[in-house]
């Protein structure tokens, strides 16, 4: 029950952002944070992880050189 009403108010949040925000970009921000918020609220910590990317690409090389990295999510 408590993770049907965290993506109930994940998929509300997602339509209200999509509607207030000036890209689809912000938009998904909004919409993870919100989730975020939303499962951390509830205490259905298990699914937090499902708003991270899978992979994603780490790039520090104007800081400190090298290359860039990819990296994937760690499942806990």
């Amino acid at each position: 029950m408590k993770a049907f009403k965290g993506l109930l108010f994940i998929m509300l949040g997602l339509v209200s952002a999509s509607i207030s925000a000036q890209t689809l970009d912000e938009a998904k921000v909004r919409s993870a944070v919100n989730g975020f918020s939303t499962f951390a609220d509830q205490g259905a910590y298990e699914y937090l992880g499902r708003l991270f990317a899978p992979e994603l690409t780490v790039d520090y090389t104007s800081l400190f050189g090298g290359e860039t990295a990819n990296v994937k999510r760690k499942i806990c």
